[in-house]
């Protein structure tokens, strides 16, 4: 009889994973538990679905990982810290190619092309953010995290998932001020 391995913590299930006690199942709940989350977060910072897909297998290879060799962890950072700096790692290394061939403006809609404009730019604003400003405002604002949450995952206190989000929205507002004050002088 198989035991139900989503009933047991997290602290729980790390210490089956490390001590190789039905190893196998107890990783297995806890890819089960945190999958939804790690790709969300990942196609939040990576944009790109099959680099998501990419990023997301090699984040749950590198969890196993550390559940062997580290004693304590919380799996919901160690998943949002792995896949960061993944992407990041990523990121530094690809150059950006565009095929400039492929594009065609004509059958853009205007709106559509405003809109994607406005959140292309917020998202590059983001990238200026300290990473722990990004990482709230990504699990905040793109992923719809709680405060709880949030401060559960970065292991930090309420008041302070609360007070890095606010910081993140203040620095990104002064961060697009030139670009708004552009585009409301161009409006009049």
């Amino acid at each position: 009889m198989s035991k139900n391995f989503q009933k047991y913590s997290d602290s729980e299930l790390h210490l089956f994973v490390k001590n190789n006690e039905n190893r196998s199942k107890a990783y297995e709940a806890i890819f089960d538990r945190y999958s939804n989350f790690a790709i969300a977060f990942i196609r939040a910072i990576s944009k790109d679905e099959d680099l998501a897909k990419e990023i997301f297998q090699e984040t749950f290879v590198r969890l196993y990982n550390q559940l062997l060799e580290k004693n304590e962890l919380v799996i919901p950072g160690m998943i949002t810290t792995i896949s960061r700096n993944l992407f990041y790692n990523v990121k530094r290394n690809a150059k950006d190619k565009v095929d400039i061939e492929s594009i065609d403006i004509n059958s853009w809609d205007s709106n559509l092309l405003e809109n994607k404009e406005l959140i292309d730019l917020i998202l590059n604003a983001v990238e200026f953010l300290d990473e722990k400003y990004r990482t709230i405002f990504i699990l905040r604002e793109l992923n719809g995290y709680s405060f709880k949450e949030i401060a559960e995952i970065e292991s930090i206190s309420l008041a302070n998932a609360k007070l890095r989000a606010t910081r993140a929205k203040r620095k990104l507002i002064k961060i697009l001020k030139p670009y708004i004050l552009d585009l409301e002088r161009n409006l009049e």
